[in-house]
């Protein structure tokens, strides 16, 4: 990779070639109108698409391909606030609905109309407007061919990024009118690099066995190295109290099932230990073995933790003991 490729993409990591099409366009001031960013969850596409449109929008650039990162134009990019950039989101259309994001499911074609008529003005800072859609295999067929047509006749100095895990969900018809530029899983050395970067303290262990399951994805290793720095508890040292008390900080799901069942392992330990020495009675030893035999049997972590602890909470307060 040339030293101007990785520096309008210095963000990516992995991914030479995408990169050096997107470059070599950028170097021959023939950028498509209309891109198909297509590969694997957490591989760099939504990072690449905004570096692509800080190359076209910055005021002050190096080169073709060198956005200077400091102008306004490109710290508007970089935190998502420029004008003429559009991200075609379940934000974007969250917000256009009045809802939580988390809500949304499919994007609508009222979504894809609106952006295409904020498309249609001209841009208000830059030289160029573009628009990221994502995820692009989300669309309904009606909103799929209302794009269809915005990338048929796209407005003038228009660019639009489709970004996809699922290429194959896509119009055909789509497919063929967008150059589709491929996004392959990360390296072990590519997503060492990134974790190293992200979790200067990672242990070199779980850093490893991060990478090893990520299946070239850095979204999965960062959640794998999540989870192990969340089993690194001192599990047999603790008490219940403070077994309990880092159980009620269990709400982040990227902690997963190994860290739940450590908790309930040693849950359960200290719960047998206090009932031999007659400080707790039985029927809280029996609801822990039996949450912890459910999430065993692969029931919802979270639910499972949660509905104990609820229970424990109950059965201290009974007792008197401080909750």
């Amino acid at each position: 990779m040339t030293p101007v490729v990785a520096d309008v993409f210095r963000h990516v990591q992995g991914q030479d070639a995408a990169l050096g099409l997107l470059a070599a366009a950028l170097e021959a001031g023939r950028v498509p109108h209309a891109y198909i960013f297509s590969g694997p969850a957490g591989v760099g596409k939504k990072t690449a698409a905004r570096a692509l449109a800080a190359a076209l929008l910055c005021a002050a650039p190096r080169g073709p391909a060198a956005p200077c990162g400091e102008c306004p134009a490109c710290r508007k990019v970089d935190a998502g606030a420029h004008p003429d950039l559009l991200w075609v989101d379940y934000v974007y259309q969250a917000a256009l609905l009045k809802e939580e994001p988390e809500k949304q499911r499919s994007l609508k074609i009222d979504t894809v109309r609106r952006a295409e008529a904020s498309l249609r003005l001209k841009p208000l800072e830059g030289r160029v407007k573009m628009a990221v859609i994502t995820p692009a295999d989300a669309l309904v067929e009606a909103a799929a061919h209302a794009l269809l047509k915005l990338v048929e006749e796209p407005p003038p100095g228009t660019h639009l990024v489709l970004i996809t895990e699922e290429v194959g969900a896509l119009l055909p018809t789509l497919r063929s009118r967008c150059q589709r530029v491929r996004f392959s899983p990360l390296s072990v050395d590519a997503l060492t690099r990134i974790l190293t970067g992200d979790r200067l303290d990672a242990a070199g262990d779980d850093l490893a066995r991060a990478v090893r399951g990520a299946e070239g994805s850095v979204l999965k290793a960062r959640a794998l190295l999540d989870a192990a720095e969340g089993l690194r508890f001192d599990w047999e040292g603790a008490s219940l109290s403070e077994l309990l008390a880092w159980g009620e900080g269990f709400q982040n799901p990227r902690l997963g099932r190994p860290a739940a069942e450590r908790f309930l392992e040693g849950v359960l330990a200290q719960c047998q230990a206090d009932v031999r020495a007659g400080t707790r009675d039985a029927e809280d030893l029996r609801r822990v073995f039996e949450s912890l035999t459910r999430l065993r049997r692969n029931a919802a972590v979270s639910l499972t933790v949660q509905h104990l602890l609820l229970h424990l909470r109950r059965a201290a307060k009974k007792r008197g003991e401080a909750s």
